[in-house]
């Protein structure tokens, strides 16, 4: 064989090799590409006869999953369970509850916290401000309520603790220590200056309210 038929048989072998090595990986392409991997790690989705399948939607925690479900013993249009409102608005309520050893029909929120009065306190004057307030948080209002279904008279007050309601004359507060709607802690303390507010509270001198019967 002279020099001519050895150099061609040499380019005949190398476009032999070169074509083997393209089929080889044309064929591991397609062999990956059936396999379901993705090039970004994991499985790739794929659609099954029943369909894509999806997290339910979970309506405990408010839309799309996310949320504060509402605080126990209460609804989401009403007041907590055991107190009793005249209407939707109303800002005083009452309920009953276990006072001094005795099941007493009480002065509350609608959340269902107690609500007491300050025996130093005036008509006009709260005495407890500052600090205080922060442990005997005042009921507040941003105008003057009804009588929300009470035999007494609600009045709102602009004193050291901003627009605070006043039943009887008698400026009206919730206690911390209270943890739920059958808790009347406060009653008593001080010396008994905090006293539960009763709707038989008595009008205190210099108030605009109606002259009610016992109280505390």
């Amino acid at each position: 064989m002279g020099f001519a038929g050895i150099r061609s048989f040499k380019f005949a072998g190398m476009a032999l090799g070169l074509g083997l090595a393209l089929a080889l990986a044309l064929a591991a392409c397609g062999g990956a590409g059936s396999s379901g991997s993705s090039p970004y790690g994991g499985s790739s989705s794929t659609t099954g006869s029943s369909g894509p399948t999806s997290t339910p939607y979970n309506s405990n925690y408010g839309h799309g999953g996310y949320g504060t479900p509402a605080p126990t013993g209460t609804t989401s249009s009403g007041p907590a369970a055991g107190v009793t409102c005249a209407s939707a608005s109303a800002i005083v309520c009452t309920k009953k509850v276990m006072v001094n050893g005795a099941q007493t029909t009480v002065l509350s929120t609608p959340a269902g916290k107690t609500i007491y009065y300050f025996k130093p306190d005036s008509a006009t004057t709260s005495q407890c401000t500052g600090g205080c307030a922060s442990a005997w948080p005042p009921v507040t209002a941003s105008a003057t309520p009804g009588s929300d279904g009470l035999p007494g008279t609600l009045t709102v007050v602009s004193d050291g603790n901003s627009n605070q309601v006043e039943y009887q004359g008698h400026p009206l507060y919730t206690y911390t220590g209270d943890q739920s709607v059958s808790d009347a802690t406060g009653e008593g303390i001080d010396n008994g200056n905090w006293q539960v507010a009763t709707p038989s509270l008595t009008a205190q001198s210099g108030s605009s309210g109606g002259n009610g019967g016992g109280g505390w």
